[in-house]
């Protein structure tokens, strides 16, 4: 009779803990099937996998199309943004008041532009082997050092030269931090600096529709943006390659000389150079790959329209070299 009392507690605590490991092993993943779905719907169920805020500029009722199955939340917002024609960004979203923060949110999902808010971001591509989509950029890890200037504002642009998130915030709040924050994950740190500027600050992802540029490299985001200089460029590359393991930094050490041979040259020569150095059969075969992971998260009615695009280019330079 006890052995049998036993082989039964041993096949229930099997059982519970086949049912805790499906549910942790794949906790925080996200599946969305929207065939389609209006663009709120997919949002929703996303913030409710991932644990996390999303505001987006889209309609509401803006019809999407994607299937994911149990990938992590970078995939699923690439993916997103993909099918959307659209670009998602990690922003962290801080001020004196959480009112504040509302207003702002709210103006961004009505599509009104922010003034008198600032944005600290260094875009950057990947540098080395490190993948197009981080996991979770959330825990991209910043190496927090005293800033030169004890102020907010100062941190905000050091965070930007370390990690992919931006920080938004009011263009004139610049108030005293005593402290730098310990290092360690931005979704830690950024707390800990908001509480040391006495301010508030949100976690959200912002997921915004494709726009017209009006000038050449203009930025599409509302805010105005310090997006910095080479030196702001080439310490965010110096940041992420000192991320990656010391038998993947080789690459990305060879693309930091490459950044800083660029220094001086005129547009022209800069141009030359980065083409010549875009030939490569490593840097091709990279581009290649990411070209073909953006690919596969297209909709069908995507890879047409460009194909349409692409027929119609042909057609345009068959016509000019006809009439010359």
């Amino acid at each position: 009779m006890n052995r049998n009392l036993w082989l039964f507690f041993l096949v229930a605590f099997l059982l519970v803990a086949n049912i805790v490991w499906r549910i942790y092993s794949h906790w925080g993943l996200i599946t969305v099937h929207a065939n389609p779905q209006p663009i709120s719907q997919v949002i929703r169920s996303i913030e409710r996998q991932g644990g996390v805020t999303i505001r987006t500029d889209f309609a509401p009722d803006t019809p999407v199309t994607m299937n994911v199955t149990r990938v992590p939340l970078g995939e699923a917002l690439e993916s997103l943004a993909t099918v959307t024609d659209g670009r998602y960004r990690l922003t962290y979203v801080l001020a004196p008041q959480k009112s504040d923060i509302a207003m702002v949110l709210a103006n961004f999902a009505a599509g009104q532009p922010l003034d008198k808010w600032k944005t600290a971001y260094v875009r950057l591509l990947p540098v080395g082997d490190a993948p197009l989509t981080p996991p979770d950029p959330r825990q991209d890890r910043w190496a927090v050092q005293p800033a030169q200037e004890n102020t907010l504002q100062a941190y905000l642009e050091q965070g930007a030269r370390n990690v992919s998130a931006a920080f938004l915030y009011p263009e004139e709040w610049n108030p005293p931090v005593s402290s730098a924050p310990s290092a360690g994950p931005v979704r830690k740190v950024v707390p800990k600096l908001a509480k040391l500027a006495k301010g508030q600050e949100q976690e959200v992802f912002f997921l915004t529709k494709p726009r017209q540029r009006e000038t050449a490299g203009a930025e599409d985001e509302a805010p105005r943006e310090f997006m910095g200089g080479g030196d702001a460029l080439l310490q965010r590359m110096q940041a992420e390659a000192a991320k990656l393991p010391p038998a993947q930094r080789g690459a990305a050490e060879e693309r930091i000389e490459f950044a800083k041979s660029l220094a001086g040259l005129s547009r022209e020569e800069r141009r030359a150079k980065l083409e010549e150095f875009l030939q490569q059969p490593g840097i091709q075969e990279q581009l290649e790959q990411r070209s073909l992971d953006h690919d596969s998260r297209m909709t069908p009615q995507q890879r047409l329209q460009r194909a349409e695009r692409y027929a119609q280019r042909r057609q345009q330079v068959r016509n000019a070299s006809t009439n010359q």
